[in-house]
């Protein structure tokens, strides 16, 4: 399954949510782009337990306040699109009533 993307800035973003260089990701995957054409990404289930899943695909998202630039906050949100244009999830801000979310924070981890 190929899960990777050649962006226009020529970085590859890897696994939908790793942008790395060409190099780095020669290094790790072993295998380099050159003129490839954008490989596609299979749909798939990551997991089988439905209590596991998000209620009806959706993911709310938040970002804490100052841990983030404009810029790495655009880089996070393009990600996201990626991931909704190849599988079934959509992302959206939080709202107050989200009983689950995705929280963005800087941190050790």
């Amino acid at each position: 399954m190929n899960d990777h993307f050649l962006n226009d800035d020529g970085t590859v973003t890897a696994e939908l949510d790793m942008r790395l260089s060409q190099e780095q990701f020669g290094l790790i995957y072993g295998q380099y782009f050159s003129n490839a054409p954008e490989p596609s990404v299979a749909k798939r289930k990551a997991t089988r337990p439905l209590r596991y899943r998000w209620t009806n695909n959706i993911v709310p998202y938040e970002f804490v306040n100052g841990h983030f630039s404009a810029n790495e906050v655009y880089q996070i949100k393009a990600a996201m699109q990626r991931w909704m244009d190849t599988t079934c999830l959509q992302f959206r801000p939080a709202r107050r009533g989200d009983r689950n979310r995705m929280r963005f924070q800087n941190g050790a981890g």
